[in-house]
């Protein structure tokens, strides 16, 4: 996407960065070159660049992490944006599918559960933060997820985590008209 509207789109994203990495950088890439807008996204790196065991105290510094790019978007008189994120691939094969029914089971989580579960719970949280705080919304995740909450079939390569070509054709032709919507008509940019 190159503009939206009169705007012109910058992607300052860095794949595999957690939200402490953006947040790091947040002033000097961000705030330091003055946009109209931001759109905060990512929180699944967090995820899996983290144990298990540290679940809870990852979901919370995500949370704070995002909380503080909001709010400091907001002070610089930028106007943020959200985007949820979306869930992991999960393997479709007969013997992935029968070790996962095996380890739910025995009361394992599988890797896929741990990272989309924590996805979802933050974009729930994302939600609420963005409804009471009158920030605009993107929801990727409900583009990109099917009624299980996992990410559709199509729309992640073998590896389960990164998102094909269609998929970012599909997500651009989904975003083009909502971020239009928020930044034009609701905010009066380009008038």
């Amino acid at each position: 996407m190159k503009n939206i509207g009169c705007l012109p789109v910058v992607n300052k994203g860095v794949n595999g960065e957690t939200s402490t990495q953006v947040r790091a950088r947040f002033d000097a890439d961000v705030i330091s070159a003055k946009p109209a807008a931001v759109l905060i996204w990512g929180h699944i790196n967090d995820f899996s660049n983290a144990p298990m065991a540290q679940e809870l105290q990852t979901r919370q510094t995500a949370i704070d992490n995002l909380k503080q790019m909001i709010e400091s978007a907001r002070e610089a008189g930028i106007i943020p944006l959200v985007a949820t994120e979306i869930t992991f691939g999960m393997p479709t094969d007969i013997k992935s599918r029968i070790m996962q029914l095996i380890g739910s089971i025995m009361g394992k989580r599988s890797y896929q559960d741990y990272i989309s579960s924590n996805v979802l719970a933050i974009n729930e949280w994302l939600r609420d933060y963005a409804e009471a705080q009158e920030i605009s919304i993107l929801e990727i995740e409900r583009l990109m997820t099917n009624a299980e909450g996992n990410r559709k079939q199509g729309y992640y390569t073998e590896d389960l985590s990164h998102i094909t070509e269609q998929a970012y054709q599909d997500l651009q032709s989904f975003a083009q008209p909502i971020l239009q919507k928020a930044l034009i008509e609701k905010h009066g940019l380009c008038n």
